[in-house]
């Protein structure tokens, strides 16, 4: 990784979108210099848009950001959350360059926050939950247009 900044002009090209995209659909593209995408030393990036600008950052998965924060001499957080002994989360937080890696071993993160938080308003046992769970009542709240009736309390 490179200690400078460069900076550089570029124009944003549209095109109608094909294939199974709506009526009126458009594709953005933008071309990046090839020496700063071999910078990066990966093709999978992180876009972020805070409303006025866009980044593109290199994706790393959580061993490899733990390794080159550290090999930097970074002081590096890393917290592990787990439900019950599955663990569901790996968190890493570089209090030097303040960023954050969390990688997710649960399919559905919203699922599994939304189960979290009925069970801590419900009180729920374990059988309880894993009777919630059985029941999709994820999904039947959801659908519901009378949230209040699905409620097991």
């Amino acid at each position: 990784m490179t200690n400078y900044s460069e900076t550089r002009f570029a124009k944003i090209s549209s095109s109608n979108a094909g294939g199974t995209a709506s009526a009126g659909s458009k594709t953005y593209k933008i071309s990046l210099p090839s020496s700063w995408v071999k910078s990066l030393d990966t093709r999978d990036v992180i876009m972020t848009f805070n409303g006025s600008s866009i980044t593109i950052s290199p994706r790393y998965d959580a061993e490899l950001f733990k390794s080159t924060r550290l090999s930097a001499g970074h002081s590096l957080l890393e917290i592990r959350y787990y439900d019950r002994k599955k663990l569901c989360s790996l968190i890493y937080a570089d209090e030097t360059s303040h960023e954050v890696n969390v990688r997710n071993f649960v399919d559905d993160p919203v699922k599994r926050a939304f189960y979290e938080i009925e069970n801590i308003k419900g009180c729920w046992s374990n059988r309880e939950l894993d009777r919630q769970i059985s029941s999709l009542y994820f999904e039947r709240s959801g659908l519901s247009k009378n949230k209040a009736a699905l409620l097991p309390w």
